[in-house]
């Protein structure tokens, strides 16, 4: 209740003047003209061309189509309401925020289909409207809690047959300050160095066991990776490998969105291939562009793969970002006087910050204060070409998920 109250003062702060609208049973809609429809009481109200539309404080139902097509740019549907019909704000091309209440329990088909990517769903959690984004490539807030672990592991032990890493730590430090800072998506950062390999599964549950439906929870690596006959895999602090598909199923027991981000070091030897362990340094040698390609391959395979839990909606919901390069220059370098990943660098940098100061989002395009995944992917897959790494991601053509936004 107090979210959408709040919404509703939000809203109505953004604008300075607000048209009443009738709720309308039928919209009909005449290019360049004020727009009209029938109100329940038999009289006409004007529908916003732009700007907020506003429904009656007491309309239980709207109508199929009712507001197709019309041109406002957000709306807050009051709380009597108990259903919305097909396609009733359908085409709104306009449209980048909506308020749709829990008491809302049966929704039509495309009710908000064609809405803009940077489009923003105000709900409750467990709500009929929150299930409709959810299915439809929807971004929503339902009382939504962002939380990110960040794992960090430099392999400090001498002894261990690994060189060590410097960037994890600004690595770290950059990614909490940049996550930290957005408004609506403002993750609660659980920083984590040097964990062993079941250390990084045990910190997943622990940062992401109280997630829900409704929540986004971000994993993010910056480390040595390995390559062998299991797979693709992450290298712990203890050197215990953590497989793609073992890091899918750990994710797998945490309901909502999720989002992946793999900062890998495959410089030269760093690229360890071996037969079943990397207890031994005799173990690694150079990689080529090939094993950087079969590794970010095999690293997305079980990402991209249906799930068969009976909860597919918490199983198959993923963003995956991941960098790979072969170069150890290109991989971890120099910036602005402080040692840092270049791939994580690049993803700061999308989002807004460059590792000392707050900046433009790189990848805002449209300029909305959104940086939704594909805007993310996009721009630092064009950044990171000339540093010979292979980024990859999935899924193709997510315009609609915000990964930050302010």
């Amino acid at each position: 209740m107090r979210s959408f109250i709040a919404l509703l003062l939000a809203l109505t702060l953004m604008l300075t003047a607000l048209p009443l609208t009738a709720l309308a049973e039928e919209a009909t809609s005449s290019e360049g003209e004020t727009e009209t429809v029938p109100a329940e009481s038999g009289e006409e109200e004007e529908i916003p061309e732009t700007g907020m539309l506003v429904l009656p404080p007491n309309a239980t139902e709207i109508g199929e189509e009712a507001f197709r097509g019309c041109s406002f740019t957000s709306f807050t549907v009051p709380e009597t309401v108990t259903s919305i019909g097909d396609y009733a704000f359908a085409d709104c091309p306009n449209l980048l925020i909506a308020g749709i209440p829990a008491s809302v329990t049966q929704i039509g088909e495309g009710i908000l289909s064609g809405v803009s990517g940077g489009f923003f769903l105000y709900t409750g959690a467990g709500s009929a409207a929150m299930e409709y984004a959810l299915n439809n490539d929807i971004d929503f807030t339902a009382d939504t809690v962002y939380r990110a672990l960040l794992i960090g592991n430099r392999y400090e032990d001498p002894d261990d047959g690994l060189e060590n890493l410097t960037g994890p730590t600004n690595d770290i430090e950059g990614m909490t300050t940049c996550l930290e800072s957005f408004g609506v998506t403002h993750y609660q950062v659980t920083p984590l160095l040097d964990v062993s390999g079941q250390g990084i599964l045990d910190a997943i549950q622990d940062t992401f066991g109280d997630a829900g439906p409704q929540d986004v929870s971000l994993f993010y690596y910056s480390g040595h990776g390995a390559l062998d006959e299991d797979g693709a895999a992450l290298i712990g602090d203890d050197l215990e490998n953590v497989y793609a598909s073992q890091l899918r199923a750990a994710l797998d027991r945490i309901p909502g969105r999720k989002i992946v981000l793999v900062d890998c070091c495959y410089s030269g030897g760093l690229l360890w291939r071996t037969a079943r362990s990397l207890k031994s340094a005799a173990a690694a040698q150079t990689s080529s562009s090939e094993d950087v390609d079969e590794f970010t391959s095999m690293f997305m395979m079980p990402f991209t793969r249906k799930s068969r839990s009976a909860n597919t909606l918490a199983a198959d919901r993923y963003f995956v970002l991941t960098a790979c390069a072969y170069d150890e220059e290109s991989y971890e370098g120099t910036v602005s006087g402080v040692r840092r990943g270049i791939f994580t660098y690049r993803v700061m940098q999308a989002w807004g910050y460059n590792g000392k100061k707050f900046i433009a989002k790189k990848a805002d395009a449209n300029g909305n204060d959104v940086v939704t995944f594909e805007e993310t992917s996009d721009w630092v897959t064009s950044q990171m070409e000339s540093e010979w790494q292979s980024v990859q991601h999935w899924p193709d053509g997510c315009d609609w998920f915000g990964v930050v936004r302010d």
